[in-house]
């Protein structure tokens, strides 16, 4: 029985080692747990292809509480331990006093200085690290000093996105890219909609029909206006799903205009209907005030001829009683 218990105490000192290291990350230190793992795995990616390529260090550190440190004197430390040296870069946020403090080694500082610095703890980490989202702040903050580094040596970081916190466009990019396409497309259906059944066959619209045709003509060229203006690539883009919507509505004409017929008829239909039941009613009613005044009528001649009865009645009484 006890060899038992120490075989499997065995076992679990000899398992135990493979837990416990299972998460281990050469370029962060996440002793507040405040970093997801995909966030972890993605500044290992990019800062190992650094140091790999040119020998450039970057960290980040992310502890509970300063203990007996400052902020300036816990970075030194990190970085020193970290033997991060000339070339690299540490990020540090400590999550008790919710600080962020930022070292660049001498080599980097040519480029990266401190009004730099400072700009880019404004723009992209600050805002999301005042809305306590601490591993999009991170992220976006690194990717931020990532780019700075990289055309410092060269090297394309196009794929690589980073967001001005403050700026809702390039936060919600893809939203906002998205909706101006459905409003486009929308537009240009009520255009070609209108356009098919009425100018098109010269027909004058109603007024409703005109304040939409204009209305969405004017939406969509304002739309296409702010699609240049953010990137020529996203007007193309809105174009094409533009010329796709063009495209569909007039391959579809004579369906819509088939369709449009089914519907007319229908409606004269309904309403050839609802005027014959109103002449109905109007006849009905009708035929009942004749049925009563021709009621009135007998009862008022039966009363007369009634009284016509009397009448010749009593003359013949008193003509028996001469």
């Amino acid at each position: 029985m006890k060899k038992i218990i120490f075989n499997i105490f065995i076992l679990i000192l000899l398992i135990c080692p493979f837990f416990v290291n299972a998460e281990e990350y050469k370029y962060t230190i996440d002793d507040a747990s405040l970093l997801k793992k995909d966030t972890k795995e993605y500044i290992d990616k990019y800062s190992d292809f650094l140091n790999y390529n040119n020998n450039f260090k970057y960290y980040v550190v992310t502890v509970k509480t300063l203990g007996v440190y400052d902020l300036e004197e816990l970075t030194e430390d990190y970085y020193n331990q970290l033997n991060i040296g000339k070339n690299g870069i540490l990020i540090l946020y400590v999550k008790d006093k919710q600080a962020l403090r930022i070292k660049a080694g001498n080599t980097i500082s040519e480029v990266i200085d401190d009004e730099l610095l400072e700009k880019h703890i404004n723009i992209y980490f600050m805002p999301f690290l005042k809305n306590s989202e601490v591993d999009q702040g991170i992220l976006n903050g690194y990717k931020s000093l990532y780019k700075v580094v990289c055309n410092y040596y060269n090297i394309d970081s196009t794929e690589m996105e980073v967001y001005y916190a403050d700026n809702l466009y390039e936060k919600y990019k893809s939203y906002i890219i998205m909706f101006l396409i459905w409003v486009n497309t929308a537009t240009t259906i009520i255009i070609c909609d209108i356009n098919k059944k009425f100018y098109s066959k010269k027909k004058k619209a109603t007024a409703n029909k005109q304040f939409m045709y204009i209305a969405s003509y004017a939406i969509n060229i304002f739309v296409l206006f702010i699609a240049y203006f953010m990137n020529p690539t996203t007007m193309l883009l809105i174009l094409g799903f533009e010329l796709f919507a063009i495209t569909s509505s007039y391959s579809s004409g004579k369906q819509l205009d088939l369709n449009d017929i089914k519907r007319i008829e229908y409606k004269k239909e309904l309403k050839r209907k609802r005027k014959a039941k109103i002449i109905a009613k109007k006849k009905e009613a009708l035929r009942l005030k004749q049925l009563k005044k021709m009621q009135k009528n007998v009862k008022k001649r039966n009363k007369k001829i009634k009284k016509t009865s009397s009448d010749v009645d009593k003359m013949l009484i008193r003509a028996k009683h001469k």
